[in-house]
């Protein structure tokens, strides 16, 4: 049998990985407030927030969806300029 540390479902690991998006997603915030201090770009501010709603929620297929969906309007915004 396996101890609770070589589980991958363990609760240490859990936690670890509970406590490890609650420090990410408070880097994030930060950055963002220095950003949006310093003139970071809107889609620079937008991307991270983007991510720090991922790592709050545990979800990263929402910030593939919405980056993707992002980036392709980007391109037809790019393509319709021209």
């Amino acid at each position: 049998m396996q101890n609770e540390a070589e589980n991958p479902f363990s609760m240490e690991k859990a936690y670890k990985v509970y406590q490890e998006n609650i420090r990410r997603s408070e880097t994030l915030v930060s950055e963002i407030t220095k950003g949006a201090r310093d003139g970071m770009s809107e889609r620079e501010l937008l991307d991270m927030a983007i991510e720090a709603i991922a790592v709050m929620t545990g979800d990263t297929i929402f910030r593939d969806v919405v980056t993707r969906s992002l980036d392709g309007r980007a391109v037809n915004a790019e393509e319709e300029s021209k």
